[in-house]
């Protein structure tokens, strides 16, 4: 993966999802939200410029890729039949982790929750009158918080009388004594929205060149049972990679949060070969098409295919239906329950 162009789903995986090969060029099927199927050369698939940092700054290429090959051989020896059960510290627990955290979809899916979630909180205040009701509420909930800045500012022989004159002065206020705010509060959030896509790339490059295999769960992915699956029916590989099962209303996702229960763990490796981790060996794993279903409705952009079918036409409608990391309706929530 090494220079300018940077595949962000490794070509050793994507490979497994050949629809021919023709020497040491492999091919596959890329199926998006709009227009037809493709086929193209995997060197062309998944890969965008720079997108893990440019050489002279902070740059996670050379980690990773000093990673990949041991990833590689993990793969090739799962797909040949020669690995069946999977020890906890296998390289391919490492690999699930690793791919998990590297994808321009959890970058992507970070940027518009961030930015859904600094549009409402701006939102909420920069409208006057919600600011009020916040500014009396929290003064009054803690006072300690603008006591300590004016002893900070004015020195203690001040404090008592600022102490007295700050809550008549808060419970005064009007809609109109906040419009400055309000202008504050607007500019100050648009600023940052623009900003967020260089922020979150730039946290994403660094989080990833400070250690190869970014795994916060990993104890908790080293518990599950894992093993490989041969399928009768055709897998397909979701932008993403990885495809986590958890307890709950949302039942598929493209990662784990830190208080979901995972139920199984999937990763294609290829078109008939599937590697599941799950809490028990006696666990059951969902069926292929259920599987097909939820990749593609996970996959943010695109998913990936060793052929064009109706099926996986069919699978194409569905693309991005369940993508969000974080729901809009959770991100709501959240606001409420903080500004309240």
């Amino acid at each position: 993966m090494s220079g300018t162009r940077h595949h962000i789903l490794p070509q050793f995986l994507l490979k497994g999802f050949a629809s021919r090969i023709e020497g040491e060029e492999v091919y596959a099927y890329t199926y998006r939200a709009e227009g037809a199927a493709f086929e193209s050369n995997i060197r062309n698939t998944s890969v965008e410029r720079h997108f893990y940092g440019k050489e002279g700054s902070v740059n996670a290429d050379d980690v990773i890729t000093r990673e990949e090959s041991r990833f590689a051989q993990a793969l090739d020896d799962v797909r040949s039949g020669t690995t069946k059960t999977i020890p906890p510290d296998s390289a391919i627990v490492d690999f699930i982790g690793h791919l998990s955290s590297r994808t321009k979809h959890l970058r992507d899916s970070l940027i518009d929750s961030t930015d859904i979630l600094l549009a409402k909180m701006f939102g909420y205040l920069s409208d006057s009158k919600r600011l009020n009701q916040w500014l009396k509420r929290s003064f009054n909930r803690n006072p300690g918080l603008i006591n300590q800045e004016i002893v900070s500012q004015f020195g203690p022989e001040m404090a008592p009388l600022f102490k007295a004159i700050i809550p008549l002065v808060i419970e005064s206020l009007d809609d109109s004594d906040l419009e400055g705010v309000k202008g504050f509060f607007d500019t100050l959030g648009a600023a940052m929205r623009q900003k967020l896509p260089d922020i979150a790339r730039d946290g994403h490059i660094k989080a990833l060149a400070k250690e190869s295999v970014v795994i916060p769960r990993v104890e908790e992915y080293r518990k599950l049972k894992w093993r490989v699956s041969q399928t009768d029916t055709q897998l397909i590989l979701a932008d993403v990679g990885c495809v986590f099962e958890i307890k709950g209303s949302k039942r598929f996702k493209s990662l784990a949060g830190g208080d979901d229960e995972i139920v199984a763990i999937y990763l294609p490796v290829s078109s008939d070969t599937l590697v599941v981790g799950t809490a028990s060996t006696a666990d059951n794993i969902v069926a292929t098409t259920e599987l097909n279903e939820h990749t593609a409705k996970i996959s943010r952009e695109y998913f990936i295919a060793s052929s064009m079918s109706a099926e996986n036409e069919r699978l194409q409608s569905l693309l991005g239906c369940n993508a969000e990391i974080i729901a809009v309706d959770e991100i709501e929530e959240i606001l409420d329950e903080a500004f309240r």
